[in-house]
């Protein structure tokens, strides 16, 4: 047992002490101490239940600290603190989000020695947290932006993702809610709504503008045509990072998008590796004005607000039937209209169907009488995306409140 006991403290303890910049002394150090610490240990084991009382007394143990290997169920596994707990086997299961976080409030370790903290437990259970802390943390990610538009969950659309083999929480509480799956493969996604704020509209304009540049050449280019090739998805996701949709567009969300990129890289698949790329201009005109966009000189289409709005520009349709064709080749294009293709099948057939399109525009907003061009700072820019058919394409499952559901509906329509 002395030789596993060292082969532990070697190969775990001191590399994750050293990581955290702390300084443990050596095995040989140690060795004196361990037969009675383990003495110690073995005369303190108490068993914490519903029939006992408060039987960890730390106060009267203020001076030399409280010893002890605790053992229990329900009212351990429910958040009772232990003052300086540093080791936890945890083998206790629950298929609640809910109930596991609550069982697990031992993850706040205290400074000063978190690097002597551990957890054993189940590979299952080491899962499901890990899953569940990276749902909570895109949860808090909404929370703050509800809070940031000063909204409510009656205004504002909540979602946690969902797991195979697990509940948000029970039945009873979840009356509101809904399970939605969320695959855009086969989908056209285009940003219908925009943000209003000049703030806003600045940074997307010039986070689309350094993406634009940072692709080079076009390996397509004659007017009104710039189309780039098989760009490495790390450069779509660059985009996607900065670039801030409208937060009331549940699909259309550059952060939901840009997780569901990373879960079809984590599978490895094709389709989703290498992109094409666009930059929509219109056929010159003596009435339109060109707008200098990454060194190109943009005929910018012309869209109107549907609705009077105070926080968003709401567009509903921003592309054209032939956008999706940019990066078609004269051969491909062909069939297309020869055979009068619908965008579905459009998505199905080379070169879409093992590249994603990403399509910029950079608009001019109209009034919703078309009678005047609205003025901002730096021209609105959109994108859009054509996805390819893929049955391959790992879906993302969420769990979303009603106003979310409605707001989706809202988006499709």
């Amino acid at each position: 047992m002395l030789t596993d006991m060292q082969k532990l403290y070697q190969e775990d303890f001191i590399p994750t002490s050293r990581e955290m910049n702390k300084t443990m002394p050596q095995w040989t150090d140690i060795i004196p101490f361990i037969k009675k610490t383990v003495k110690k240990l073995e005369q303190k084991c108490r068993i914490i239940n519903g029939t006992v009382g408060d039987i960890l007394d730390y106060k009267t143990k203020a001076r030399t600290g409280l010893w002890s290997i605790a053992i229990g169920g329900d009212k351990l596994s429910r958040g009772l603190t232990l003052e300086g707990l540093t080791i936890s086997y945890f083998t206790r299961s629950t298929s609640l989000y809910d109930t596991l976080m609550q069982m697990g409030r031992w993850f706040g370790y205290r400074s000063g020695f978190e690097d002597l903290c551990r957890i054993y437990t189940t590979p299952e259970l080491f899962r499901w947290y890990r899953h569940i802390s990276t749902a909570f943390e895109s949860l808090r990610e909404e929370f703050i932006e509800m809070s940031r538009l000063q909204l409510t969950p009656i205004d504002f659309g909540l979602r946690v993702e969902d797991h195979p083999d697990m509940m948000v929480t029970s039945v009873m509480k979840m009356r509101a809610a809904d399970s939605m799956r969320l695959n855009y493969q086969g989908t056209l996604t285009e940003t219908s709504t925009l943000p209003v704020s000049e703030t806003i509209l600045k940074s997307n304009f010039e986070i689309a503008e350094n993406f634009i540049l940072s692709l080079g050449k076009p390996d397509i280019s004659f007017q009104p045509r710039n189309v780039w090739l098989n760009i490495p998805v790390e450069y779509i996701q660059e985009f996607l990072k900065g670039y801030q949709t409208y937060k009331g567009l549940p699909t259309v969300n550059s952060v939901r998008i840009n997780k569901y990129i990373d879960l079809q890289r984590t599978k490895s698949l094709p389709e989703f590796l290498k992109w094409n790329v666009t930059l929509i201009s219109l056929n010159g005109s003596v009435d339109l004005k060109t707008v200098s966009f990454a060194g190109f000189n943009i005929y910018p289409h012309s869209r109107s607000i549907k609705e009077e709005r105070t926080n968003s520009l709401f567009i509903k349709r921003m592309i054209d039937r032939k956008d999706e064709i940019e990066d078609f080749n004269a051969a491909e294009r062909r069939i297309v209209e020869n055979n009068n293709l619908s965008n579905m099948e459009i998505r199905s057939m080379s070169p879409r169907k093992n590249r994603p399109l990403l399509m910029i525009y950079v608009l001019n907003i109209t009034d919703k009488e078309k009678t005047e061009i609205l003025q901002f700072e730096k021209q609105p820019v959109g994108f859009a995306i054509s996805w390819p058919v893929s049955e391959t394409a790992a879906p993302m499952n969420y769990v979303i409140n009603s106003v979310y559901a409605e707001l989706e509906l809202s988006e499709d329509d």
